[in-house]
């Protein structure tokens, strides 16, 4: 694989598009956008501090990933130690120059949650449940930052609430996974330090909130019809399926397959909030 080719791969560029996805529809939803230039810079922006947190989480994760996931493109010998580090320190400057360039809350916004994703990697991902939490707020804050680059971020908060809580079952469901690698690291996540039963609990709760959360601005008005048919067909169904099979298998469940539903299932839930 080629250097560049790495590098993507690091990056996540399935996670990136929905993050620059989400970027885009939260600005839509704040009502007509006269002028694209500012979302799309938004867009970029966000991409590329999240491919920077990215690498620098697989940078201090190597020890792990090589008992995890021996084919990320460091523990594969596919891209260097420096390199990588070069990169991560220059896609964080990268995004948060272009967000300084659409405007100064949007470029304060994008250095603290630049910093926060740096903290996470370093301090915060082998705890239990606050890395989880940093992780979460990371995401569910995308929303609010495409709102913040029409400067009209108030009206992106249900999306978020709602990518909040989606993210927080699947980063647990993900601890759930890689429970053998972190153990071996000396970690504390959730399923380790409080047991697989109690974090599938959890998770399962996570969604049930969520799913409460997210019929409230149909009964309130804010979103149509158009937005609880697409949940009650295209979202709600995954969600349930996830929590049963969480409940049944516990530890014995799939759960690449479940994280991998949960992030499609992130897209049908950005289909509901842009037809709403």
């Amino acid at each position: 694989m080629s250097r560049a080719g790495a590098l993507m791969r690091l990056c996540r560029p399935a996670n990136g598009l929905i993050t620059m996805l989400s970027v885009a529809v939260a600005a839509r939803l704040t009502g007509p956008v006269g002028d694209w230039m500012p979302v799309l810079l938004a867009a970029l922006a966000a991409f590329l501090i999240a491919g920077a947190a990215n690498t620098l989480n697989d940078i201090i994760d190597l020890p792990i990933d090589r008992v995890n996931r021996p084919d990320r493109p460091l523990p594969a010998g596919q891209l260097s130690l420096p390199t990588a580090r070069v990169f991560s320190l220059v896609a964080y400057l990268g995004g948060i120059a272009l967000s300084f360039a659409v405007s100064r809350p949007l470029g304060w916004m994008a250095t603290f949650f630049a910093g926060l994703t740096a903290l996470y990697s370093l301090f915060l991902k082998k705890t239990a449940l606050w890395g989880n939490l940093v992780v979460s707020l990371s995401t569910a804050a995308v929303f609010v930052f495409g709102g913040l680059a029409l400067g009209r971020p108030e009206k992106t908060l249900w999306p978020a609430i709602f990518a909040f809580f989606m993210h927080l079952a699947r980063e647990i469901i993900k601890d759930m996974e890689d429970v053998r690698g972190d153990a071996l690291a000396g970690a504390q996540t959730l399923p380790i330090r409080f047991g697989m039963k109690s974090a599938a609990r959890f998770t399962i709760a996570a969604l049930i909130i969520m799913m409460g959360l997210t019929l409230l601005p149909y009964l309130n008005g804010v979103y149509g019809r158009a937005y609880l048919t697409t949940l009650l067909v295209g979202v709600f169904p995954v969600l349930i399926f996830i929590a049963v099979t969480l409940g049944r298998q516990g530890e014995n469940a799939d759960f690449s397959r479940l994280s991998n539903l949960l992030k499609v299932d992130m897209l049908v839930g950005l289909l509901a909030i842009f037809l709403g």
